[in-house]
């Protein structure tokens, strides 16, 4: 195996391990922002996840495809939807449009996928 092949077929398996696993790797496309940077422009790391708790910070699917996906954190629970903030906006979320738990953020890099239109 050649040098190159190596280390693409490594980060390849351990690419669908961690999909297995069920962590995800997402450009949101709106939703809260930090000092590091705002939504847009960053990528996030999230779990597939079926639970959830007031104060997790969430990815979350929008009706309006141009800002989906979003960032936001749960503020309460209702029996089968979830009150999000994503930034300005509080918005009544349904269990099937919750994607997951966030578990890190990369600022900037997301700024090359808005570029390209992803």
């Amino acid at each position: 195996m050649s040098r190159v092949m190596r280390p693409v077929a490594v980060l390849a398996i351990i690419a669908i391990l961690f999909t297995l696993l069920g962590f995800r790797i997402a450009h949101p496309k709106s939703g809260l922002s930090s000092a590091a940077g705002a939504a847009n422009t960053s990528l996030v790391a999230y779990k597939h996840s079926d639970t959830f708790e007031v104060g997790d910070k969430v990815i979350i699917k929008l009706d309006e495809s141009s800002k989906s996906p979003a960032i936001g954190i749960v503020r309460t629970i209702e029996e089968k939807n979830f009150v999000v903030q994503t930034g300005d906006l509080i918005l009544t979320v349904p269990t099937q449009q919750m994607s997951g738990k966030l578990l890190g953020v990369f600022p900037f890099i997301g700024s090359i996928f808005t570029i390209l239109g992803l």
